[in-house]
């Protein structure tokens, strides 16, 4: 009775410390406990298991290109403000709007996969194509000028701007969907991301993070795509090692922060055997 006791605490403890985002969340009971299971070339793949598939390509030279593309937690929001810089590579000019790539220097998830990139197989060229403020939606509609017929991978995290930018979950999940097959079907090799959490409240949105995992989580089970999910993997790491979201996130935006975006290298690197 007594150790029963102790552990409703504990878990009532970790709860309030994380208030703004665990708080009516009922499903965080089994959430880790769930695995998602995939099938890929015949080898099931279970949620928290190595993919090698990524690492096997490169190591027998078959990548040519590697390409991100998604919103500004793929360009590094959070540990470096945002503004036009005129010696980064332009990725896309559209609406009146110039669109140029990370600055290779700072600490960034992504950053961080490049340099692995760049150290290991240098001959593969990397490309960041996260786009600051745009949405799922809005890089679904400008598809065509992000994405071309020849692409070797392709990662794709967005999300997190489509809980202002569509009505609805199944408005996001319908732009998603159409994103998706579009993108896959130009790209020898596809890996989808889900966003991670936020410490901000979003009672002033049109749905939350957990919606737009599941939707993610959702859409690739459906097509059978290689999904890692951000979401899941933080609110774990956060929830075993007693470490509150806002020591991992900006606590009144949406963005990691240092330590943040080295957990997401952390989790990617390991899922995909990137050894």
């Amino acid at each position: 009775m007594g150790r029963s006791f102790i552990q409703i605490s504990e878990i009532l403890l970790k709860r309030v410390l994380q208030k703004t985002i665990w708080k009516n969340e009922k499903f965080m009971r089994n959430l880790f406990v769930k695995k998602y299971t995939r099938i890929k070339n015949n080898v099931v793949v279970k949620q928290g298991e190595k993919d090698s598939l990524l690492h096997q390509k490169l190591v027998s030279n078959s990548v040519c290109n590697i390409k991100l593309i998604g919103d500004s937690l793929t360009y590094g929001v959070g540990v470096w403000t945002y503004h036009k810089r005129g010696d980064s590579s332009l990725i896309i000019a559209v609406d009146n709007e110039e669109f140029r790539e990370s600055p290779k220097s700072i600490h960034t998830w992504s950053n961080y996969f490049r340099e692995y990139i760049s150290e290991n197989f240098s001959s593969v060229s990397f490309q960041n194509y996260g786009l600051p403020g745009k949405s799922g939606k809005w890089i679904n509609l400008h598809r065509e000028s992000l994405v071309n017929d020849s692409e070797d991978v392709v990662f794709i995290m967005v999300g997190t701007n489509d809980r202002w930018d569509c009505s609805s979950v199944s408005e996001f999940e319908k732009n998603l969907e159409e994103l998706l097959i579009y993108v896959n079907s130009r790209c020898k090799l596809m890996y989808v991301f889900s966003p991670p959490p936020v410490a901000n409240g979003e009672e002033h949105l049109n749905f939350g993070m957990r919606e737009v995992n599941e939707v993610v989580k959702k859409v690739c089970e459906k097509h059978d795509y290689n999904f890692l999910s951000h979401y899941e993997n933080m609110l774990q790491y956060s929830h075993n090692e007693g470490i509150p979201l806002f020591s991992l996130f900006e606590k009144n935006g949406s963005h990691p922060i240092d330590l943040g975006y080295i957990k997401m290298w952390e989790y990617v690197k390991v899922r995909l055997n990137l050894i």
